[in-house]
């Protein structure tokens, strides 16, 4: 991943969490497995910010598996609701197809 990639997913949670500045700590994971279809595991829409045990815990782990995990993280994704994994999956699908 790159810099503006990491920098951009950052800057959105912060944003979700109506906090004006950011810190890097935390780590950048992929909801659907890097090794699945790359147009749309590379999508930004893919990416959330987790702590880093967490992020390990949920490597190799099925969807299902990985949102109830997400619901441990302090990030602001644990507040998202299933609507809105739905509204991020679609939107994120919508856009790797529309690059």
């Amino acid at each position: 991943m790159n810099v503006k990639t990491k920098y951009t997913v950052y800057k959105l949670n912060a944003y979700f969490s109506e906090n004006e500045l950011f810190d890097d700590e935390g780590s950048v994971e992929h909801i659907l497995p890097e090794n699945q279809n790359e147009k749309e595991t590379l999508n930004i829409g893919n990416l959330i910010i987790l702590e880093g045990s967490i992020n390990e815990e949920c490597d190799t782990c099925d969807y299902e598996v990985k949102r109830k995990k997400y619901m441990e993280s302090s990030r602001c994704i644990s507040t998202y609701s299933s609507a809105m994994f739905k509204k991020i999956r679609s939107l994120s699908k919508y856009l790797s197809q529309n690059e």
